[in-house]
């Protein structure tokens, strides 16, 4: 039986392998957990590496941009579109548009171009997933949906005959909420409404009507899984009428009307309801003055229940937006009688915000700007028309602003598709 070897122990080798690996093995954990970190905290800047690798597959606008902007935070993601170009047949004129993105003080970024013959496009049905992964972009023709992260556009919903308005995303944004039928398709036609999922295309009918107005357009979709939708009557000028679609009963039901309910919430939790209508003279429309609110409750609709609420003595309240956390309201007011004897002269507005709990009181704004700074919330604005300072930027006459410092510029009309911060 030949003799069994010996095991010799090798103590430096261990401890090399022991003070090396650990080391090395924590590092590679760290880098990794980092770059998961990295990728779901900030989707939007790792697209740019991936878009930059596959710079063919990449449309080409014919409206270019000119990036002006020198010190905007470098975390701010900005969507645009550009009206691009336009085709015009015996029916009507079709308009392409050039989705934009801005990061920071990046030169800007073309991602997609939608719309053509047949595929109605306008930035107001362009949708953004809660979490800035998705942007939904409706045509009349089909739902689309480009992925932010990998720079994909791909059609998820054919209606069978025009898709509605708008989309609403899901909480989580798995999901979108779209109506097949418009205002202004034939009630016979029918209508209906589906769930659709980002991925797969997927649809599930959630309701199906013999009229097309109960749920023309998709508002929001609350947490709770009931989903706000609105229609207009007369179609498309008239008041806006909101209902919802319950999971509970699978059923519509009624909410109310503007001006009394409106301004919804993101989320759909919260509308702003008028407690009491007057003409505001400092409005003036084709038909006249305007009707405004000269009080304000917030309440949430469909659990019936009123939060908060606010009448400032003879004043308007206008200039309605939602903190992003939706736990806040910045809104202006203006005297009911500023604008009576001279509907030229400047109304003078005040700032206010108000918590969205029971009893609180306004705060004074001085600056709405600081608001919006205190509440990590984009202030883009339009900015079209009139740039002459410096002289470059003449035939530049659209554009966008943040914090009241032009942005980008071009030659076409630019609208906003969605703006925030990343973490």
């Amino acid at each position: 039986m030949p003799p069994q070897e010996q095991q010799v122990p090798v103590p430096q080798q261990r401890s090399y392998v022991l003070i090396i690996g650990v080391p090395t093995l924590l590092l590679l954990v760290g880098v990794y957990a980092y770059m998961k970190y990295f990728q779901t905290q900030i989707p939007i800047m790792s697209v740019m590496v991936e878009q930059k690798q596959s710079q063919t597959s990449q449309p080409t606008p014919t409206i270019s941009i000119i990036d002006v902007a020198t010190s905007t935070p470098s975390n701010l993601v900005t969507l645009f579109a550009v009206a691009d170009s336009g085709t015009t047949t015996s029916e009507r004129e079709w308009t392409t548009y050039a989705i934009w993105r801005k990061v920071g003080n990046h030169k800007s970024e073309v991602l997609a171009t939608v719309g053509a013959v047949g595929e109605f496009a306008y930035p107001s049905t362009m949708q953004l997933s809660p979490d800035h992964h998705y942007l939904a972009i409706g045509l009349e023709s089909k739902l689309d949906v480009l992925d932010l992260v990998t720079g994909s556009l791909k059609t998820i919903f054919l209606p069978k005959s025009v898709v509605g308005n708008g989309v609403a995303f899901s909480p989580d944004s798995t999901h979108v909420a779209v109506s097949d039928g418009s205002e202004y398709t034939p009630p016979e036609n029918g209508s209906a409404l589906y769930s659709v999922d980002v991925r797969s295309g997927e649809r599930t009918a959630l309701y199906t009507s013999s009229t097309t107005q109960e749920f023309a357009e998709a508002v929001a979709w609350r947490s709770d899984g009931n989903i706000i939708l609105s229609y207009r009557v007369p179609k498309g000028s008239g008041p806006t009428i909101y209902t919802y679609f319950s999971p509970v009963d699978n059923q519509l039901h009624q909410l109310g009307s503007s001006p009394v309910l409106d301004h919804p919430s993101s989320s759909g939790k919260y509308f702003v309801m008028a407690r009491a209508i007057a003409a505001d003279p400092c409005q003036q429309g084709e038909m006249g003055a305007s009707d405004a609110a000269t009080g304000i409750s917030m309440v949430d609709p469909i659990a019936s229940t009123t939060v908060v609420s606010y009448v400032p003595a003879n004043e308007i309240v206008d200039h309605i937006e939602y903190s992003p956390d939706e736990t806040h309201i910045l809104f202006g007011t203006h005297s009911v009688s500023a604008c009576k004897t001279d509907t030229k002269q400047q109304m003078i507005e005040q700032y206010w915000t108000l918590p969205i709990v029971a009893n609180a009181q306004p705060t004074r704004v001085v600056s709405v700007d600081e608001v919006h700074t205190q509440w990590k919330k984009p202030n883009i604005q339009i900015m079209n028309g009139g740039i002459v300072d410096p002289p470059a930027w003449t035939n530049n006459e659209w554009g966008l602003a943040y914090d009241g410092k032009p942005l980008v510029l071009a030659k076409s009309s630019v609208s906003p598709i969605g703006s925030f911060f990343v973490q």
